[in-house]
């Protein structure tokens, strides 16, 4: 599913995988491909809408059991993220589960 989100969302976007990768070690791109991209990926999750509204509890929901107990510490700190569009948002909340835990932190 992951690969699948991954490869509709940069075929949507035209984001260049340098921006994925360089976001896994907290540089995060101020390109709007990348940001589309993002929001791509949390919207084709059903967790993002498009004005930008998260559904939180979803996307923990979405979790791994392996990922869950960290992976929802680290998304939980970060529910208070709202931006006026999904790109927005989805860029916003990225950013800020970085700050949150940068060992951890993962973007597919």
């Amino acid at each position: 599913m992951l690969n699948m989100l991954h490869s509709t969302c940069v075929g949507e976007t035209g984001v260049a995988e340098s921006a994925i990768d360089s976001a896994r070690h907290g540089d995060f791109s101020e390109d709007d491909a990348f940001k589309n991209y993002l929001g791509c990926v949390f919207m084709q999750t059903g967790a993002l809408s498009d004005d930008g509204e998260m559904d939180y509890d979803t996307m923990i929901g979405m979790l791994p059991e392996v990922l869950a107990d960290r992976g929802g510490k680290m998304m939980r700190k970060c529910t208070h993220v709202r931006e006026n569009s999904a790109p927005a948002t989805a860029f916003a909340f990225n950013k800020c589960m970085y700050a949150a835990d940068p060992e951890f932190y993962f973007i597919f």
